[in-house]
């Protein structure tokens, strides 16, 4: 039977899954699931990458349990069971947050976040946000209304003493709900 939809956000050229059968488990009242991934680059195996037609496995990816997961136009990241980051694909804009214009075709840890939990991720065409768990967000890429250059890692957002609950991306907007109402 093919998997099932419990978390994708902004479809574009790609689209990634998680599942939530066998292999998922329950940490703090969050599901914890294997990623499941296809669409364009998805698939690489060695040195080949290719277009994966069909939901499959992440490769190589056994031990990496997701909670959350985003998809960009050319990016994807996710967050694993212990609120880390991971993100992966084109970073000509920074949207990966490693701090350079590489492509990446699995999941790398995105270091501005060792030491912090990260709750909810969201992707814009070319930009990525982060909430973590005391609230703060943090922004990187480059939006697609900007002639600035790229944010190549996370920069933590000014949002005075509000604390942020939800941030979203589109490709030529943003906007956030904080726990203050």
């Amino acid at each position: 039977a093919a998997p099932s939809v419990s978390d994708v956000s902004n479809l574009d050229s790609r689209a990634v899954e998680v599942s939530e059968s066998t292999a998922s488990f329950q940490d703090g009242g969050r599901v914890i699931a294997d990623l499941w991934v296809w669409g364009r680059d998805m698939d690489k195996v060695g040195n080949c990458v290719s277009d994966q037609m069909f939901p499959a496995l992440l490769h190589g990816q056994k031990t990496l349990d997701a909670f959350q997961i985003a998809c960009g136009e050319h990016h994807v990241v996710i967050i694993d069971e212990f609120g880390s980051v991971y993100t992966w694909g084109f970073s000509g804009a920074g949207q990966l947050g490693h701090g350079a214009p590489v492509e990446s075709y699995g999941p790398m840890q995105v270091k501005a976040f060792e030491g912090s939990v990260v709750t909810q991720v969201s992707c814009g065409t070319t930009t990525t946000a982060a909430i973590t768990e005391k609230g703060e967000a943090f922004f990187w890429g480059q939006p697609m209304y900007s002639l600035s250059k790229p944010t190549w890692y996370p920069k933590l957002l000014d949002t005075g003493k509000h604390r942020v609950k939800q941030i979203s991306c589109g490709a030529y907007h943003f906007a956030m709900c904080t726990l203050d109402g």
